[in-house]
C-alpha cells in the first residue's frame, strides 16, 4: 500500500505543473488571435514556470533513485559559487513566489562539486524556504568560507519546525505540514 501512495502522490505532483501547462498552451494555441501581447506573455510565463517545477521533480526522483540504488554518479569540477547562486535565483521570481530571494557570497569563490547535483541540492533547500516563508518575507542564501570548507546558509522567516523533528525532516518522503505540496523529497535529496 505504501509503494501505491508514494506512486499516488507522485503522479498527483507531476500531473499538477503538467496540465497547468498545457492548459496555457492549448489557450494560446485556440485564442491565439484574441489574446492580447500580455496575456500571450502571462501564458507563456504560466507554461515556463510549470514545466521548470516539473523539470525539477523529475530530477528530484531520479536522485532519489540513484542514490537508493547506490548508483548516484557525481562528476565534480571547480564551479564559481556565484554563478551557482544565480542559476538558483532564476528558478524562483519574485513575482512568482511573493518572496523575496536575497543571495551574498564572497566574489570568486570556487568549489569543487557536481555542478548538477550542487544546483539541485541548493534549490530544494531554496525551493523549501520558498515554500513556507510568509507572502512577502525574505529568504537569503548565502555562502561563506568555514576553514577547508563551504559553509551554505537558507535562512527563511518562516516559524519554523520544532526542534525534535530536526533530523526527521531529511528522511524520505517526511512532510511535517500535513497536506503540504511536494513529495516530501527535496530535503532528503539534499542531505
Amino acid at each position: 500500500s505504501n509503494g501505491l501512495d508514494f506512486l499516488d502522490l507522485i503522479s498527483h505532483e507531476l500531473r499538477q505543473p503538467l496540465t497547468a501547462a498545457l492548459g496555457s498552451v492549448i489557450t494560446l494555441i485556440d485564442r491565439t488571435d484574441d489574446l492580447t501581447g500580455e496575456q500571450k506573455t502571462k501564458l507563456l510565463e504560466i507554461t515556463a514556470r510549470n514545466l521548470a517545477q516539473l523539470s525539477s521533480l523529475i530530477d528530484s526522483l531520479r536522485i532519489f533513485n540513484d542514490a537508493d540504488r547506490g548508483s548516484l554518479r557525481v562528476v565534480p569540477a571547480s564551479v564559481l559559487v556565484e554563478e551557482l547562486f544565480s542559476d538558483c535565483a532564476e528558478d524562483f521570481p519574485d513575482a512568482r513566489t511573493h518572496r523575496t530571494l536575497v543571495t551574498s557570497c564572497p566574489p570568486g569563490l570556487m568549489i569543487n562539486v557536481d555542478k548538477t547535483l550542487f544546483k539541485q541540492v541548493v534549490t530544494n533547500l531554496v525551493g523549501n524556504a520558498m515554500k513556507f516563508a510568509p507572502a512577502g518575507s525574505t529568504v537569503t542564501l548565502s555562502a561563506a568560507e568555514s576553514g577547508p570548507d563551504l559553509l551554505i546558509t537558507v535562512r527563511d522567516q518562516g516559524h519554523g519546525f520544532p526542534e525534535h523533528e530536526s533530523e526527521r525532516i531529511f528522511d524520505k518522503s517526511v512532510k511535517l505540514i500535513p497536506g503540504a505540496s511536494g513529495l516530501g523529497l527535496g530535503l532528503y535529496v539534499a542531505r
